[in-house]
Order: structure tokens, then sequence, then C-alpha cells
């Protein structure tokens, strides 16, 4: 379904600790809450995005997003290590 008063700018701010699969069940669940209101319902609006905002929150915590970013460093910092290692053996 089109979106219609949806500015998607200010979207992607509100889901920015989202993940890909949050985003997916987000758009669903404004689909599905278009189509409950309206079995006819032919675009998805602002409203029905605010209130999927309400039921569908991220799955990623505060702690689990710092174990990523830190494994993200720890992988970089190995790779220039292994470039620097290879370096010597030439």
């Amino acid at each position: 379904m089109p979106l219609q008063g949806v500015d998607l700018n200010v979207l992607a701010k509100e889901v920015d600790e989202y993940t890909g699969a949050d985003i997916e069940s987000l758009c669903r669940e404004a689909a599905m809450i278009a189509l409950r209101l309206d079995p006819k319902a032919s675009v998805i609006t602002r409203a029905h995005f605010e209130e999927a905002l309400k039921q569908v929150h991220p799955s990623v915590d505060e702690e689990t997003l710092r174990f990523y970013e830190r494994i993200g460093k720890e992988m970089k910092r190995s790779g220039a290590q292994k470039k620097e290692e290879m370096i010597y053996y030439r």
C-alpha cells in the first residue's frame, strides 16, 4: 500500500535504534492497523504509523548495542594488525 502524509525523514529519526526486522514489523503493523480500521484501505497514513510505534519497539537494548559496537571495533583493530603482519613477512 502507498503512504499518504508520511514524512520518511521524520519516521527514520523515530526508528533510529530499530533493526531492519523491527522496521519491517513496524511497517507491517501500520498496514494491519489501516486494514483493521478499514478492510478496503488503500493507503497507510502517519496516524497508522503512530499507532504502530506504540506497539512495535526496538528489539536491541543499549547493552547489546554496546556489545556489537565493541566487537566491531575489535574486528577493525584485528584487521589492521593482520595487514601489518602481512607486510612483515614479505
